[in-house]
């Protein structure tokens, strides 16, 4: 055991990233697989961008106004289109941890050669990440059809990408804290809904929250939840703000924070399963 331990950090830092790659790679090759059931979830991305684009349009012709909160209809409805594309990719990591707990299987899991939190977030993104794509081309193709485009710049859309991958490490971080609460707690699912409920709503997965209350508004862009929905969603609609390196910033510093919370949970958890036998 102890020869294979020294002979695996003697492969350096690339066998690491190798390993997770391989882990990555393995996901998102059975994501495509069955990239069916994605494109069936976008279904229902196609009857809410409908059902919103009929609102919105009534609410500006009704206040007769060609911008809200700083939006126009097109952007309003292209900002959905990424918010919406996110919420149907949102990770169930706290799901696969209570299940693990409940069967026993974490014992096995954590004696595996990987480090059991790396792991969890290779497989998340491998799983997650072709999803957004299919959901934000046709959503995008659907966004065209009901208000047509909106100016975007190479510049622009790189930007977005990596706010995206940004927020979905904001938000898996965030779940990932939650889940590792099944180490005390029989069942997170409650936690997880009223931080899933938590973060669409004050994170503006439908409403920016540009268009709530000031003070509402300052509360909203302090907390994280922004970061997941808001953020993307914004550059996307608007473009490239000139302080886009502190609002990338702040998505790092999350992730930061919640990923060292996330640690703390887990080798506290680990000792707690140790302590009382496995």
């Amino acid at each position: 055991m102890t020869n294979n331990i020294v002979l695996r950090r003697g492969r350096g830092w690339w066998w690491t990233v190798a390993k997770y790659g391989a882990i990555f790679r393995t996901k998102l090759a059975s994501s495509f697989a069955y990239a069916g059931d994605a494109l069936f979830r976008t279904l229902f991305l196609a009857i809410i961008l409908f059902i919103f684009s009929q609102l919105w349009k009534t609410t500006y012709s009704g206040l007769g106004a060609h911008r809200i909160a700083g939006f126009t209809i097109a952007q309003m409805i292209w900002y959905l289109v990424l918010t919406e594309a996110i919420t149907l990719s949102r990770s169930t990591v706290n799901t696969e941890i209570d299940d693990e707990v409940r069967s026993g299987s974490l014992a096995y899991s954590l004696g595996r050669p990987y480090h059991y939190l790396l792991y969890h977030l290779a497989n998340h993104l491998g799983d997650r990440l072709p999803r957004i794509g299919i959901s934000l081309v046709v959503g995008g193709v659907i966004a065209m059809v009901l208000v047509g485009p909106i100016h975007e710049t190479v510049l622009g859309l790189t930007v977005t990408a990596v706010s995206i991958i940004l927020a979905v490490l904001v938000d898996f971080a965030g779940v990932l804290g939650i889940g590792l609460l099944a180490f005390w707690i029989e069942d997170t699912r409650g936690v997880a809904l009223i931080h899933g409920r938590a973060t669409m709503i004050l994170g503006g997965m439908l409403l920016p929250p540009s268009v709530f209350p000031p003070a509402l508004a300052k509360v909203c862009a302090i907390l994280p939840f922004s970061s997941v929905y808001f953020l993307p969603g914004r550059l996307l609609a608007t473009g490239v703000p000139p302080d886009i390196g502190v609002l990338l910033g702040k998505q790092v510093a999350w992730i930061m924070v919640l990923g060292l919370i996330a640690l703390a949970i887990y080798r506290k958890g680990v000792a707690h399963v140790e302590s009382n036998g496995g």
